[in-house]
């Protein structure tokens, strides 16, 4: 008994040796405390923390290490816990979707560039479709099916069964960096589905399109997508793309797959008409084109989401293209907040690459759809002066100047095309003016005439309208003018055989 007695106080006294005298291995916490500059009070103080691991003189802080409660030390004096940091993860880093390495159009059209601003958060779409599946693990997390709606039959079941409003909503919006699947344009952006068709039916009453489209037009949403055509012109549908319009809807619609003359609605004026491309940045056979349309997107080899929690290659046509439009007019709204849809619209044609014939043409429209030059800015010899309107209204006054700069030394000419809206809905008139002629030296606000080639001996700012002096005179918009998106595009060529080029879009409302 007394053995077992002494073998119970020999534990004891060791426990007490490990746990009073001996250094026991405590977690320290790392507190910065503001000391002041008498030296007898710092070490005073500080003594009674911990360890001083870091004196931040001349600042008056110092970094101890201290096993004591932060919280408690914090009522006795000015003690905070030392703040974490972190280095900024930027959007450009590649998704750890497992499609993402196949989404070449997103690469194309500088979506992950446009991601280190905004992934479309706060920016809902009205997708006029075949519905959507969303319950899909790439699509649930931004479908806002209960605000969705069936026209087709009449209930409130919005979900697709042919897939092809589920490859679009895919397209716009599929969720990012979930480590499955495809992303979309605008991966955080809300999608509120509008179902079309019956069923499955492959196609719909043009009755419910109007009606979806009005719809739409009432709800919340920036954008209205539909990828789709008519057989032929219903003015029920033109109505109800006008009342979307006076609403500040953006509406975007596919130009159509017959490799002819942009298909109705496409071909109004108050809709966005998006023809598709390939990889090479020709337009696909199969893309309709001419009067009415506004831009070009990828529209082959376009990984989506497709039913039954799987993906697919969408098939080369106009939908796919006009998804990827509304996608990246979506992260336009959610980075430009305070501006119009027509604002947005002309800041959307201006990014755009332009390809083919210069300017707004029949193949491309204003060009191939990009996103990043939105937040690059190159140095350039040639452009025009910042406007922060884009939107004119009869009786406003329109200034613009276009500047040559990193030029003296060179001779060139300068060529000035006009792309203007006519009279005649959806046809365009052109333009085109050689501004080195000796009859039109009066109106050039230089000391010398602008002969071919002009030698540039310094910057120069040339006065295009806004004054009496502007080669187009004081810019007063006039009623007689057609509404819809102006286009002066600018072109020097050098006599060395280089060239570039400055392109200026406004858009004239009569409202």
């Amino acid at each position: 008994m007394y053995c077992n007695q002494s073998v119970v106080k020999l534990y004891r006294l060791v426990a007490y040796l490990f746990c009073v005298c001996l250094p026991v291995a405590v977690h320290a916490e790392r507190v910065v405390v503001y000391i002041a500059e008498n030296t007898e009070i710092r070490n005073k103080h500080v003594s009674t923390l911990g360890r001083i691991v870091q004196d931040l003189s001349p600042l008056p802080w110092v970094v101890v290490d201290t096993v004591q409660p932060v919280s408690k030390l914090r009522t006795a004096s000015r003690i905070y816990q030392d703040v974490r940091g972190h280095f900024a993860a930027t959007a450009t880093s590649p998704p750890n979707d497992m499609e993402y390495p196949k989404q070449w159009h997103l690469t194309a059209i500088g979506a992950p560039e446009m991601w280190q601003f905004t992934q479309g958060a706060g920016v809902k779409i009205a997708l006029l479709d075949s519905g959507v599946d969303y319950q899909h693990p790439d699509l649930k997390e931004n479908i806002l099916y209960e605000q969705g709606y069936n026209f087709g039959d009449n209930n409130t079941n919005v979900q697709d069964w042919t897939g092809h409003g589920t490859a679009m909503a895919g397209l716009i919006a599929g969720v990012c960096h979930n480590g499955i699947g495809i992303c979309g344009v605008a991966p955080q952006a809300k999608i509120i589905p509008f179902k079309l068709n019956s069923q499955d039916q492959t196609s719909f009453a043009s009755t419910d399109l109007a009606l979806a489209i009005m719809t739409a037009a009432g709800s919340d949403a920036a954008i209205i997508s539909m990828s789709l055509t008519l057989d032929e012109y219903a003015p029920w549908v033109e109505h109800a793309l006008e009342y979307a319009k006076l609403r500040g809807k953006l509406v975007v619609v596919a130009a159509g797959n017959q490799g002819q003359q942009v298909s109705f609605p496409a071909n109004l004026p108050e809709v966005i008409a998006v023809a598709a491309h390939d990889k090479q940045g020709n337009r696909i056979a199969r893309s309709n084109f001419g009067n009415g349309l506004k831009i070009s997107a990828p529209g082959v080899d376009l990984w989506s989401t497709a039913l039954g929690n799987s993906y697919l290659n969408v098939y080369a046509d106009t939908s796919g293209a006009t998804a990827l439009v509304s996608g990246a007019l979506a992260l336009l709204k959610a980075q430009f907040i305070g501006m119009s849809g027509r604002e947005l619209q002309i800041r959307l044609f201006e990014m755009s690459a332009d390809v083919g014939d210069m300017g707004l043409d029949e193949e491309s429209g204003a060009g191939l759809l990009k996103l990043s030059e939105c937040c690059v800015f190159a140095t350039k010899m040639l452009y025009y002066t910042l406007q922060t309107q884009k939107v004119y209204h009869y009786g406003d006054t329109l200034v613009l100047n276009l500047v040559f700069e990193h030029i003296a030394g060179q001779a060139g000419d300068l060529f000035l095309r006009f792309n203007i809206p006519s009279q005649i809905q959806s046809d365009r008139t052109v333009v085109f003016k050689v501004w080195h002629k000796p009859d039109n030296s009066a109106k050039i606000p230089f000391n010398q005439l602008l002969a071919s080639p002009y030698l540039f001996t310094g910057d120069l700012n040339l006065a295009l309208f806004g004054s009496d002096l502007a080669l187009f005179g004081t810019g007063t918009i006039s009623s007689d003018l057609p509404e819809g998106i102006y286009e002066l595009l600018a072109r020097l060529e050098l006599s060395d055989g280089r060239w570039e080029q400055a392109r200026k879009l406004i858009w004239i409302s009569n409202e």
